[in-house]
């Protein structure tokens, strides 16, 4: 593959993430916030875009059935729980770690099956009475908020493509793509 065209890949992945990430935090704190719907929407579809274009189709996977929950929410279908959170934040988990699969080994092993068909029955509008009826549906699982969300550093050279990224997901702050480079953040 082209060096240069995987390093773009990589870059524009990791930026989809980020925003994608952010906008995450924005609809959490206001379940109404169509414009956050759209954006993750938006960024959902490229992430699954671009990642079935390079033959990466556990991400892509993932992404679209991300994409799908959130078409359904877009549509009045479904409405933002904060288990369809904790399902859209385990997605992003899971396309992160392939992404950086991907960077470190040229390729992902990783199965996110079980996941998908998770995401995916949490899209489904049958998927709320069921979850009204039990008292809550699928188990608890600790969701991994991102603490800071700033665009990862790659770094271009001649050997294989590294990213700096560092994630830990446990207090919730962000950083806009527009400060790339800096350490500055906000709390949310």
């Amino acid at each position: 593959m082209d060096d240069e065209l995987y390093q773009e890949f990589i870059t524009e992945s990791e930026e989809s993430i980020t925003q994608l990430n952010n906008s995450l935090l924005d609809l959490e704190s206001n379940p109404e916030n169509t414009e956050a719907i759209d954006d993750i929407f938006r960024q959902a579809h490229t992430l699954k875009g671009n990642f079935g274009a390079m033959g990466f189709d556990n991400a892509a996977k993932v992404a679209h059935s991300v994409e799908d929950l959130l078409d359904a929410v877009r549509n009045g279908e479904i409405e933002v729980t904060h288990e369809r959170m904790d399902l859209v934040f385990d997605g992003m988990d899971e396309i992160l770690d392939i992404l950086h699969e991907i960077e470190a080994e040229g390729e992902s092993q990783r199965d996110p099956s079980d996941l998908v068909e998770e995401i995916r029955a949490a899209a489904s509008p049958d998927a709320e009475a069921g979850a009204d009826a039990d008292g809550g549906g699928r188990p608890t699982r600790r969701m991994r908020r991102p603490e800071r969300t700033q665009t990862p550093t790659v770094r271009r050279s001649t050997s294989p493509p590294t990213c700096s990224t560092s994630t830990t997901r446990k207090s919730r702050t962000r950083t806009s793509s527009s400060t790339r480079g800096s350490n500055s953040t906000r709390a949310i």
